[in-house]
């Protein structure tokens, strides 16, 4: 019982970082995209 006790705010905090990650990852792959074009257009730095 106690090694449940210990593990089950883990497993939600973990759940919880899963949902955040979800959340946002649209947005991230987004941002990634323009990144890329914007390289793309203006030419890779040096």
């Amino acid at each position: 019982m106690a090694f449940q006790r210990a593990i089950l705010p883990a497993v939600l905090s973990w759940a919880d970082k899963l949902v955040m990650i979800g959340k946002y990852w649209n947005t991230y792959l987004i941002a990634c995209q323009c990144y890329i074009y914007y390289i793309a257009y203006t030419g890779a730095p040096s």
